[in-house]
């Protein structure tokens, strides 16, 4: 019935003169829009800057690696799972350029309870819903406390100055960390982030305020990328 109804009022419009069309709050790719966006950051530039929060151990599923390792950026990795973290270090024992932080950046700095799977060494939340929706029961969700950093600590601690690309992956906490990094007045030419795990009020959130600061977006599989096309070396 729905689709006769649709099909009906789409028939009528269009005698009018008019057409339905769906409409996306931002433009969807196909493509890796990422890959396509790294020659046009300065990616050889001594100056470029990146930060990623939730890296993991630095290779798996990780859309940085191979640029950390072609071009010796500089930069910031955070990953508050210790073991993963250990992994993380190997990964990048000889990119003496790349800091590493064992911290899960929060809103303040202390300590958090990290929901994991160990199963699914990819699964590690600060949200406990997002972990139970992952998994059939609770007993196999295992808590880990770990440290937690504020943003504002980590710019002190590390002499932040400019962010060229930040790359979010926490699974749930993207949006509290792409806003308080916009809050902080820091602007990256790229920003990437999931938003998978966000409720449909973060996901609004987090792009009013990317769009309200000027970036443009775009929607790649389950993440986010927002853009500062005018910092693009586009000539």
């Amino acid at each position: 019935m729905k689709r006769l109804l649709t099909g009906a009022v789409e028939r009528l419009l269009a005698i009018a003169g008019y057409r339905i069309e769906r409409v996306v709050g931002y433009e969807e790719h196909t493509l890796d829009l990422f890959e396509l966006l790294v020659p046009l950051m300065r990616p050889e530039s001594r100056e470029f800057f990146f930060v990623q929060v939730g890296a993991h151990d630095g290779r798996s599923g990780d859309p940085l690696h191979k640029y950390v390792i072609r071009y010796h950026w500089r930069g910031l990795c955070l990953e508050p799972h210790p073991a993963i973290f250990e992994k993380l270090c190997e990964t990048y024992r000889d990119e003496e350029q790349v800091s590493l932080e064992n911290v899960a950046l929060a809103e303040h700095d202390g300590q958090a309870t990290l929901y994991t799977v160990p199963r699914n060494s990819q699964l590690s939340t600060l949200r406990c819903r997002v972990a139970a929706r992952r998994v059939r029961g609770s007993r196999d969700i295992v808590e880990v406390q770990v440290k937690t950093s504020r943003w504002e600590s980590l710019v002190m601690k590390h002499g932040i100055s400019h962010v060229d690309l930040l790359v979010v992956d926490t699974e749930g906490s993207d949006d509290m960390i792409v806003r308080t990094v916009l809050n902080s007045g820091v602007r990256p030419v790229v920003a990437r982030y999931e938003h998978l795990h966000l409720t449909n009020r973060e996901r609004r959130r987090c792009a009013r305020a990317l769009a309200e600061a000027g970036y443009s977006l775009y929607r790649q599989g389950r993440d986010t990328i927002a853009i500062m096309k005018e910092r693009l070396e586009l000539s």
